[in-house]
């Protein structure tokens, strides 16, 4: 990121190593940043709903999953969520 700050893949990794160590208020605020960097995002709309529902806040989650159905149909993942 350092190197790189608009690479919206980067923000994304580190979306999911901040999630992957309990820290999900700045995983949704490095995917909400990936966002900011590439509108088309699905990945990204996809593990901020998971990040949101794992804050309990099950509206936004939602509204993320049906962001990354509209950017990708075929999204198993956000339609199982």
């Amino acid at each position: 990121i350092a190197l790189e700050p608009e690479d919206a893949d980067a923000r994304l990794n580190l979306g999911v190593a901040l999630y992957r160590a309990g820290r999900i208020d700045d995983a949704v605020k490095a995917y909400q940043t990936a966002l900011e960097k590439r509108k088309q995002f699905p990945t990204a709309y996809f593990n901020l709903g998971m990040a949101f529902a794992h804050q309990g806040n099950f509206e936004e989650a939602e509204k993320a999953y049906r962001e990354a159905l509209a950017q990708k149909p075929s999204f198993r993942e956000a339609h199982n969520n």
